[in-house]
């Protein structure tokens, strides 16, 4: 998901340029091993290599100030593959100390009840 990976990677820019966290006090974390390697080459175009990409299983048990997740997945059948586990979805969220970002399609991730909760959540929050 090229422009995931692009979204992505000008979120993790813009929190470098405000410069209260450090590449190393954030992590992008994905289900996708190829996700991962897409973000990681929006962030070099971007002249970022220091911030840490992987897949939620490569994080498990670390923690960081702040994760971005880009869910990756968006097709019209709101199929989420292996993200309908709701461990995986447990990992992504609960390895960041002071924020999470969630990149993603709304509207697929919505076809899961424990992804629908955090959607909602996000939403009312603003």
């Amino acid at each position: 998901n090229a422009r995931e990976a692009e979204l992505v990677a000008a979120v993790v820019a813009g929190v470098l340029e405000a410069g209260e966290l450090g590449p190393r006090d954030l992590v992008v974390i994905s289900p996708y091993n190829r996700q991962c390697d897409a973000v990681r080459g929006a962030l070099a175009r971007r002249g970022v290599y220091d911030v840490r990409v992987g897949t939620v299983d490569a994080f498990q048990g670390q923690e960081t100030q702040l994760v971005v997740f880009t869910a990756t997945r968006s097709n019209p059948r709101g199929d989420l593959g292996f993200l309908r586990d709701p461990r995986r979805l447990n990992v992504a969220i609960t390895r960041a100390k002071r924020g999470l970002v969630l990149v993603g399609d709304a509207a697929t991730l919505s076809n899961s009840r424990h992804w629908r909760a955090l959607v909602d959540s996000c939403r009312d929050r603003g």
